[in-house]
């Protein structure tokens, strides 16, 4: 007899939880996330945002680092043997690239 109250109380929660769950709307979710980032007021003052991705070729770390600043400016490099095979730049108005030592406007 207990072990059936135990197994509908636990259905029954499970059915409680399920329904909670169920309740919860797309901007909720998005909103939760904002505010576990540090809230919107933090993400609107980030001007800057840098990423090191990194992976490996022919046995050798490969950086690719990707800068984007506001406003509309940015650059992107590959950094291959710990050397800059690949950059390009963009200041908001002009761009350009270097590859093998050669800069090319864009």
């Amino acid at each position: 007899m207990k072990q059936l109250f135990g197994l509908a109380m636990f259905f029954l929660m499970s059915l409680q939880v399920k329904s909670q769950v169920q309740n919860i709307t797309a901007l909720e979710i998005v909103n939760r996330s904002i505010d576990a980032m540090g809230g919107i007021e933090y993400l609107r003052s980030i001007k800057t945002l840098y990423s090191d991705t990194k992976t490996t070729m022919e046995g050798r770390l490969v950086h690719w680092i990707i800068k984007e600043m506001l406003p509309n400016k940015g650059s992107f490099q590959i950094v291959y043997n710990d050397r800059v095979v690949y950059s390009d730049w963009f200041d908001g108005k002009k761009g350009y690239s270097i590859t093998n030592g050669k800069k090319e406007n864009r």
